[in-house]
């Protein structure tokens, strides 16, 4: 019989993190001094999903 794996965390004392995995959405932390860099991520990310989830 086959288990269906749930690799989701969440902690309890974060509700930003509670409020975004509800919703349905990852958020992705882009670490450059550059708002080029950001807007391209951003775009190159668009309506990709992981594990079902978006990217946001």
């Amino acid at each position: 019989m086959a288990h269906a794996r749930d690799d989701t965390i969440a902690f309890a004392g974060d509700p930003e993190a509670l409020s975004s995995f509800a919703v349905g959405k990852w958020k992705v932390l882009v670490v450059d001094d550059e708002p080029e860099v950001h807007d391209v991520t951003a775009l190159a990310l668009k309506g990709v999903s992981f594990h079902l989830v978006r990217i946001v």
